[in-house]
Protein backbone atom coordinates (compact mmCIF):
# COMPACT_ATOMS: atom_id res chain seq x y z
CA UNK A 1 0.00 0.00 0.00
CA UNK A 2 3.00 2.57 1.00
CA UNK A 3 4.32 1.61 -2.53
CA UNK A 4 1.17 2.26 -3.89
CA UNK A 5 0.86 5.76 -2.48
CA UNK A 6 4.73 6.65 -3.50
CA UNK A 7 3.60 6.06 -7.36
CA UNK A 8 0.42 8.29 -7.37
CA UNK A 9 2.93 10.77 -5.19
CA UNK A 10 4.91 10.74 -8.26
CA UNK A 11 2.31 10.98 -10.78
CA UNK A 12 0.78 13.77 -9.27
CA UNK A 13 4.52 15.64 -9.20
CA UNK A 14 4.75 14.45 -12.95
CA UNK A 15 1.59 16.53 -13.45
CA UNK A 16 2.55 19.66 -11.47
CA UNK A 17 5.96 19.66 -13.36
CA UNK A 18 4.16 19.16 -16.61
CA UNK A 19 1.61 22.18 -16.12
CA UNK A 20 4.73 24.44 -15.17
CA UNK A 21 6.28 23.04 -18.12
CA UNK A 22 3.60 24.21 -20.60
CA UNK A 23 3.34 27.27 -18.98
CA UNK A 24 6.39 28.77 -18.57
CA UNK A 25 6.26 31.20 -21.67
CA UNK A 26 2.78 32.49 -20.43
CA UNK A 27 4.36 33.15 -16.88
CA UNK A 28 7.48 35.10 -18.29
CA UNK A 29 4.95 36.73 -20.12
CA UNK A 30 2.78 37.80 -16.94
CA UNK A 31 5.81 39.40 -15.33
CA UNK A 32 6.89 42.74 -16.32
CA UNK A 33 9.49 43.45 -13.67
CA UNK A 34 12.26 41.40 -12.10
CA UNK A 35 11.31 42.37 -8.59
CA UNK A 36 10.56 41.16 -6.75
CA UNK A 37 10.43 37.98 -8.74
CA UNK A 38 14.40 37.26 -8.48
CA UNK A 39 14.88 38.69 -4.98
CA UNK A 40 11.99 36.34 -3.73
CA UNK A 41 13.50 32.95 -5.52
CA UNK A 42 16.64 33.93 -4.48
CA UNK A 43 16.08 34.07 -1.09
CA UNK A 44 14.11 30.88 -0.89
CA UNK A 45 16.92 29.63 -2.28
CA UNK A 46 15.38 27.99 -5.41
CA UNK A 47 17.52 30.15 -7.82
CA UNK A 48 21.50 30.19 -6.25
CA UNK A 49 23.50 33.85 -6.44
CA UNK A 50 25.03 33.55 -9.62
CA UNK A 51 21.86 32.73 -11.78
CA UNK A 52 20.39 35.98 -10.10
CA UNK A 53 23.27 38.04 -10.55
CA UNK A 54 23.69 36.85 -14.24
CA UNK A 55 20.30 37.92 -15.00
CA UNK A 56 20.54 41.34 -13.27
CA UNK A 57 23.18 41.63 -15.62
CA UNK A 58 21.13 40.31 -18.83
CA UNK A 59 18.52 42.90 -17.72
CA UNK A 60 21.30 45.58 -17.85
CA UNK A 61 22.31 45.00 -21.29
CA UNK A 62 18.45 45.52 -22.49
CA UNK A 63 17.44 41.66 -22.83
CA UNK A 64 13.79 41.68 -22.26
CA UNK A 65 12.47 40.89 -19.32
CA UNK A 66 10.03 38.18 -20.19
CA UNK A 67 13.65 36.33 -21.92
CA UNK A 68 15.44 37.03 -18.48
CA UNK A 69 12.53 35.61 -16.62
CA UNK A 70 11.83 32.37 -19.00
CA UNK A 71 15.75 31.58 -18.71
CA UNK A 72 14.77 31.53 -14.64
CA UNK A 73 12.33 29.47 -15.07
CA UNK A 74 13.86 26.70 -17.26
CA UNK A 75 16.73 26.26 -14.59
CA UNK A 76 13.47 25.85 -12.04
CA UNK A 77 11.74 23.17 -14.15
CA UNK A 78 15.46 21.18 -14.31
CA UNK A 79 14.84 21.52 -10.03
CA UNK A 80 11.25 21.88 -9.64
CA UNK A 81 9.31 20.77 -6.31
CA UNK A 82 6.12 21.62 -5.82
CA UNK A 83 6.67 23.96 -2.41
CA UNK A 84 8.14 26.71 -5.92
CA UNK A 85 4.31 26.91 -6.54
CA UNK A 86 3.65 28.70 -3.17
CA UNK A 87 6.66 30.85 -3.52
CA UNK A 88 5.79 32.13 -7.29
CA UNK A 89 2.34 32.41 -6.23
CA UNK A 90 2.74 34.49 -3.26
CA UNK A 91 0.78 36.92 -2.21
CA UNK A 92 3.31 39.73 -3.12
CA UNK A 93 4.04 38.03 -6.86
CA UNK A 94 0.05 38.01 -7.21
CA UNK A 95 -0.14 41.58 -6.05
CA UNK A 96 2.73 43.05 -8.21
CA UNK A 97 1.97 40.80 -10.71
CA UNK A 98 -1.88 40.34 -11.36
CA UNK A 99 -1.95 38.93 -14.78
CA UNK A 100 -0.43 35.73 -13.05
CA UNK A 101 -4.12 35.07 -10.94
CA UNK A 102 -5.39 33.17 -13.80
CA UNK A 103 -2.25 30.99 -14.06
CA UNK A 104 -2.06 30.29 -10.41
CA UNK A 105 -5.87 29.17 -10.93
CA UNK A 106 -4.96 26.56 -13.37
CA UNK A 107 -2.63 25.19 -11.12
CA UNK A 108 -5.12 25.13 -8.17
CA UNK A 109 -7.57 23.03 -10.35
CA UNK A 110 -4.84 20.56 -10.47
CA UNK A 111 -3.98 21.03 -6.70
CA UNK A 112 -7.53 20.25 -5.88
CA UNK A 113 -7.40 17.27 -8.05
CA UNK A 114 -4.12 15.65 -6.41
CA UNK A 115 -6.41 16.00 -2.88
CA UNK A 116 -9.48 14.59 -4.15
CA UNK A 117 -7.03 11.68 -5.36
CA UNK A 118 -5.35 11.58 -1.96
CA UNK A 119 -8.55 11.60 0.19
CA UNK A 120 -9.73 8.05 -2.69
CA UNK A 121 -5.94 6.83 -1.37
CA UNK A 122 -7.19 7.14 2.33
CA UNK A 123 -10.51 5.60 1.96
CA UNK A 124 -8.85 2.73 0.12
CA UNK A 125 -6.40 2.43 2.62
CA UNK A 126 -8.67 2.93 5.56
CA UNK A 127 -10.62 -0.36 3.89
CA UNK A 128 -7.58 -2.70 3.51
CA UNK A 129 -6.99 -3.17 7.31
CA UNK A 130 -10.67 -4.29 7.93
CA UNK A 131 -10.90 -6.45 5.30
CA UNK A 132 -7.79 -8.03 6.03
CA UNK A 133 -8.64 -8.45 9.56
CA UNK A 134 -12.34 -9.84 8.61
CA UNK A 135 -10.32 -12.82 6.52
CA UNK A 136 -7.91 -13.57 9.15
CA UNK A 137 -10.80 -13.66 11.38
CA UNK A 138 -12.63 -16.14 9.28
CA UNK A 139 -9.37 -18.07 8.50
CA UNK A 140 -8.58 -18.54 12.44
CA UNK A 141 -12.19 -19.67 12.86
CA UNK A 142 -11.61 -21.92 10.43
CA UNK A 143 -8.29 -23.54 11.87
CA UNK A 144 -9.56 -23.75 15.33
CA UNK A 145 -12.38 -25.63 14.21
CA UNK A 146 -9.77 -28.19 13.13
CA UNK A 147 -7.60 -27.69 15.57
CA UNK A 148 -7.02 -31.59 17.30
CA UNK A 149 -7.70 -29.98 20.61
CA UNK A 150 -11.07 -29.02 19.47
CA UNK A 151 -11.87 -32.30 17.67
CA UNK A 152 -10.81 -34.35 20.80
CA UNK A 153 -13.11 -31.87 22.52
CA UNK A 154 -16.27 -32.48 19.82
CA UNK A 155 -15.61 -35.76 20.52
CA UNK A 156 -15.23 -36.35 24.02
CA UNK A 157 -18.76 -34.11 24.46
CA UNK A 158 -20.20 -36.54 22.11
CA UNK A 159 -19.18 -39.29 24.38
CA UNK A 160 -20.43 -37.78 27.48
CA UNK A 161 -23.65 -36.97 26.36
CA UNK A 162 -23.88 -40.62 24.51
CA UNK A 163 -23.42 -42.05 28.60
CA UNK A 164 -25.80 -39.88 29.76
CA UNK A 165 -28.46 -41.12 27.17
CA UNK A 166 -27.22 -44.78 28.18
CA UNK A 167 -27.67 -43.48 32.14
CA UNK A 168 -31.45 -42.41 31.57
CA UNK A 169 -32.27 -45.66 29.53
CA UNK A 170 -30.97 -47.70 32.38
CA UNK A 171 -32.86 -45.79 35.37
CA UNK A 172 -35.82 -45.83 33.02
CA UNK A 173 -35.31 -50.03 32.90
CA UNK A 174 -34.95 -49.82 36.45
CA UNK A 175 -38.10 -47.66 37.41
CA UNK A 176 -40.31 -50.47 34.99
CA UNK A 177 -38.57 -53.30 36.68
CA UNK A 178 -39.58 -51.77 39.95
CA UNK A 179 -43.25 -50.48 38.74
CA UNK A 180 -43.70 -54.60 37.56
CA UNK A 181 -42.52 -55.67 41.00
CA UNK A 182 -44.93 -53.40 42.93
CA UNK A 183 -48.04 -54.49 40.42
CA UNK A 184 -47.16 -58.10 40.99
CA UNK A 185 -47.21 -58.07 44.80
CA UNK A 186 -50.45 -55.52 44.50
CA UNK A 187 -52.05 -58.38 42.76
CA UNK A 188 -50.76 -61.27 45.38
CA UNK A 189 -52.40 -59.19 48.15
CA UNK A 190 -56.00 -58.46 46.31
CA UNK A 191 -55.83 -62.32 45.60
CA UNK A 192 -55.70 -62.38 49.61
CA UNK A 193 -58.26 -60.12 49.81
CA UNK A 194 -55.70 -57.67 51.71
CA UNK A 195 -53.95 -54.43 51.31
CA UNK A 196 -50.35 -54.73 50.84
CA UNK A 197 -49.63 -53.18 54.52
CA UNK A 198 -52.07 -56.26 55.92
CA UNK A 199 -49.85 -58.63 54.36
CA UNK A 200 -50.52 -62.13 56.58
CA UNK A 201 -53.65 -60.92 58.52
CA UNK A 202 -55.69 -62.66 55.59
CA UNK A 203 -54.22 -66.00 56.90
CA UNK A 204 -54.72 -65.28 60.29
CA UNK A 205 -58.30 -64.72 59.67
CA UNK A 206 -59.15 -68.10 58.18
Amino acid sequence: MFAMVQDREKIFHEIFLDHFKKNKVEIADKITKLFPFLETLRDHSFIPDKLYNDSQEAYRNLVPVSNVVYRVLCHLEETFDESLLQVLFSKVNLKEYPDLIQIHRSFENVFQHKCFSQKSIREEAEKMPSIQSRRKKDTWEVISSCHPENIQEDQQTRTARCQASDIIVINSEDSAESSEENESWEAWCSALGNGPGEKGSGAVMK
